[in-house]
């Protein structure tokens, strides 16, 4: 396994970068980072890292050559590693960065146990938070905590490269197997060393140093930093759907126009003069139809004793009323519309 030789060689020139940094602008490596650091949740495996989900997707499989093997053993405690350093670091410095990575990284461990387990392989993680049965391990444990001691700057350029070279690794024990059960597992955890390796990068820039792939080839740590999202997957929400009022009351105007022609009839006397001495008296007798405000009209005849003219009727009297103009009415209103319904989403 060449992790060891890696994480030496990349902490010998860490060491020698800071302290010629530290020769021209003594203040970066003491920078005070303050607690601004990029919040990472591990969205490495579905569902926070349901292991029952994980395991369930096993298959049965052919027995796992002694690389697997190996590999296992390695990546338990590698991912173990990462976990003890970033809470070993979050209880120094107190940057959530720390704390949420050391969670993520007990996720991985975890998930590696899964695959121990489900192949019946004995554990050789220690419970013990810094304490590893690999010696090699227990010595990158104390070499990464001590380098990390130095500055808060000096534990989040540990913690890139902790990532770094978790995601070699990573890379390397899934060239070495077809197993679909820790294919499944490892790019599920080399999704979230990515993401970590990002939070990290970030985090320095956030605080003035530009991070230098130690271990990385250029070319492929410019495409992790260009392609990998950060986040997590949430869990779905789910809510009762609303019901609103279907009926609103309104208020609205409208006009109307009723029957303007009234029906009337008018009754009128007439008293008619006679051409000759006598005077006559005639009654006369009209019907008419009058409209609305008019005057209604009549005809009358008058009869006299002597040769009476004809009498002239008075006018007839007006015709009806107009007819009621159209009334107002009220128009509907708009009813309420519905609940809200649908729940929150997850983290």
């Amino acid at each position: 396994m060449k992790t060891r030789n890696l994480f030496m060689n990349a902490l010998a020139v860490i060491s020698l970068a800071l302290v010629v940094v530290s020769c021209e602008k003594d203040e970066v490596a003491t920078l005070p980072v303050g607690d601004n650091s990029v919040i990472v949740e591990d969205v490495t495996m579905p569902d926070a890292l349901n292991l029952k989900s994980t395991s369930a997707s096993f298959v049965p499989t052919a027995s796992l050559t002694q690389d697997e093997i190996d590999g296992l053993m390695w990546m338990r405690e590698e991912e173990k590693v990462a976990m003890d350093v970033y809470n070993s670091f979050y209880g120094t410095y107190s940057l959530s960065i720390f704390d949420k990575i050391a969670s993520s990284e007990s996720k991985h461990t975890l998930a590696v146990l899964s695959l121990i387990d489900f192949y019946q392989l004995p554990d050789p993680a220690i419970s013990t938070p810094g304490a590893f049965s690999n010696l090699d391990l227990q010595a990158l444990n104390d070499a990464l905590i001590l380098q990390g001691s130095v500055s808060e700057i000096d534990a989040l350029l540990t913690g890139a490269l902790i990532e770094e070279v978790d995601i070699l690794d990573l890379e390397e024990q899934m060239s070495l197997t077809t197993n679909v059960n820790l294919l499944l597992v490892y790019n599920n955890l080399l999704k979230g060393s990515k993401r970590h390796l990002v939070a990290f990068v970030t985090t320095l820039e956030q605080n003035g140093v530009v991070y230098v792939p130690q271990e990385l080839d250029p070319l492929v740590y410019a495409d992790i930093l260009a392609n990998t999202t950060m986040g997590g997957n949430g869990n779905s929400g789910s809510g009762n759907n609303g019901t609103g009022n279907p009926n609103g009351n309104g208020t609205g105007t409208c006009t109307g126009t009723g029957i303007p022609v009234g029906t009337g009839t008018g009754t009128c006397t007439g008293t008619g003069t006679g051409n000759t001495n006598g005077t006559g008296t005639g009654t006369g007798t009209c019907t008419g139809t009058g409209t609305g405000n008019s005057t209604g009209t009549c005809t009358g005849t008058g009869s006299s004793s002597a040769n009476g003219n004809n009498g002239t009727g008075n006018t007839g009297n007006t015709g009806g009323n107009n007819g009621n103009s159209g009334g107002s009415g009220n128009s509907g209103g708009n009813g309420n519309g519905g609940g809200n319904g649908g729940g929150n989403g997850g983290n």
